[in-house]
């Protein structure tokens, strides 16, 4: 089974290079992690969103939206793999609004024109008119669900903004949030319902390999040790971390693998019950995760910047970029990079998962070379992630 996975393509950031390679690697399908379009204009580049009442690229009502998806598929690499090869996407949080949770709208919006529900139902609507995703009567807005190819894999697709409660520490980067608000047991990522049901499907699956679709990161990312940076991933929902990869170890489920997106980032490492360890490969790792980086979405080096102010030294900055700073607070990354572009390539074999990152030299200008920068291994039986 040979499954592409990406995510974060905004369309005025670059072009959507990652997609042309993708036609070329033969896979049986394509996942969309989230962020398939974005609600309003983030970052600058080589074109223009200028939709939406104040021609910013902000969208919030029905029609909006609609241009909005109709603007993306005006890229011809996107409408090429979508002609080609079967689709799986769940959304995260720009197919709405930047960081929303639950009932709770995020802090982005520039001009507030409708109630944050109905822009959530209006981003909903758009998605499901454009994605080939089958619709539960009785509960049309689900979109968490499995979906089994042979008996070498397995895919969980998860939902994690509907039913999460809003993010601790007023959902502040880069501040330190205390582990009493950030693992508070009454807080909660995937909604009680959605964790029942993955922990059932995830114990009566006979696949090799299970796929776990997730949007935000589940492996902390820590600046300095013990500080998580980012409250918006599971690092701000420890206790139903915990819960669920408590349960992935006390049932014996073996060869659990999370596919995760959002951040921006290329990361690759082994998951605990607390996400993180203090020595790679210790016998708490009880699953891998392998996060590609976005497709255009400016990466987390970038971020770091934009939001401390300090720009690196250009010797750091290419340390940094080629992972040689974050795991040093993170000995349960195998690799990280922090500038690159691109997505991910699952090769599920019965006795071995690979994974690939694939990254375009540049999305500023067109057809530029895309080649593989990482590639690794899971062994079966053993949840860890060998860089080759």
């Amino acid at each position: 089974v040979r499954i592409a996975f990406f995510s974060c393509q905004d369309w005025q950031a670059g072009y959507f290079t990652s997609h042309a390679d993708i036609l070329k690697q033969d896979v049986d399908l394509m996942v969309c992690l989230g962020d398939y379009i974005y609600e309003r204009n983030y970052y600058e580049g080589p074109r223009s969103d200028t939709l939406g009442k104040n021609h910013d690229g902000e969208v919030e009502t029905l029609a909006e939206y609609r241009e909005k998806y109709a603007l993306y598929h005006t890229d011809r690499n996107l409408r090429d793999i979508r002609a080609e090869i079967p689709i799986v996407p769940v959304w995260d949080d720009h197919e709405v609004e930047d960081n929303w949770a639950g009932k709770l709208p995020g802090t982005q919006t520039q001009d507030p024109r409708i109630s944050f529900l109905k822009r959530r139902r209006n981003g909903f609507q758009t998605f499901f008119e454009h994605h080939p995703v089958m619709q539960d009567p009785k509960d049309p807005d689900r979109i968490y669900d499995s979906l089994r190819m042979g008996r070498n894999f397995e895919m969980f697709l998860l939902d994690e903004r509907q039913y999460r409660s809003d993010q601790p520490c007023n959902d502040t980067a880069l501040v330190p949030c205390p582990p009493e608000q950030r693992d508070d047991p009454t807080r909660t990522l995937l909604g009680k319902r959605q964790t029942s049901w993955l922990k059932r499907a995830l114990r009566r699956s006979d696949a090799v390999w299970k796929g776990i679709a997730n949007q935000v990161m589940i492996m902390s990312v820590d600046l300095p040790v013990g500080n998580p940076i980012n409250p918006d991933q599971w690092d701000g929902y420890g206790a139903n971390r915990s819960e669920l990869l408590g349960y992935i170890h006390d049932k014996g489920i073996s060869d659990v693998a999370f596919i995760t997106g959002d951040i921006h980032t290329f990361f690759a490492g082994d998951v605990s019950r607390t996400g993180r360890q203090s020595v790679l490969g210790k016998p708490d790792a009880v699953a891998t995760e392998f996060v590609c980086g976005s497709v255009t979405s400016l990466g987390l080096l970038h971020v770091l910047q934009d939001q401390t102010g300090v720009g690196l030294p250009p010797d750091v900055g290419t340390l940094a970029g080629d992972g040689a700073l974050i795991p040093v607070d993170n000995p349960h990354f195998v690799y990280s990079n922090l500038i690159r572009h691109g997505y991910g390539l699952v090769t599920a074999n019965s006795d071995e998962l690979r994974v690939d990152y694939r990254s375009p030299k540049t999305t500023q200008t067109k057809g530029s070379p895309v080649n593989t920068i990482a590639s690794f291994t899971v062994e079966r039986g053993t949840p860890h992630a060998n860089l080759l």
